[in-house]
């Protein structure tokens, strides 16, 4: 999509709440969470960096995360899409529910 611009500080905001609102839904009883961008946050914060990352700075830094990151059994780069290598084109995230059957 042209129009997605993840390295905008307002859409790595928007894709944290994502994840804390749907936790936040007590009907979905989220068992877990596969939110990659709070790990991305967490790393660049103990790396000393900003969160949200600064425009051109996002996805060199994103590019780096993913050589090593796991959101714990999954691998991260298997939920982000690059179009070019150079620009994040897409991503998801995964939830767990503990939902009852009738």
């Amino acid at each position: 999509d042209p129009e997605f611009f993840p390295e905008a500080p307002t859409v790595q905001r928007h894709a944290i709440e994502i994840c804390e609102n749907i936790r936040a839904i007590p009907a979905l009883q989220v068992v877990r969470d596969y939110c990659w961008m709070e790990e991305y946050r967490d790393w660049l914060r103990d790396r000393g960096g900003l969160f949200p990352a600064r425009g051109v700075d996002f996805n060199p830094q994103l590019l780096e995360f993913l050589d090593f990151g796991m959101a714990d059994d999954r691998s991260i780069a298997g939920m982000v899409w690059y179009a070019d290598r150079e620009r994040l084109g897409a991503f998801y995230y995964a939830f767990v529910l503990n939902l009852e059957t009738s």
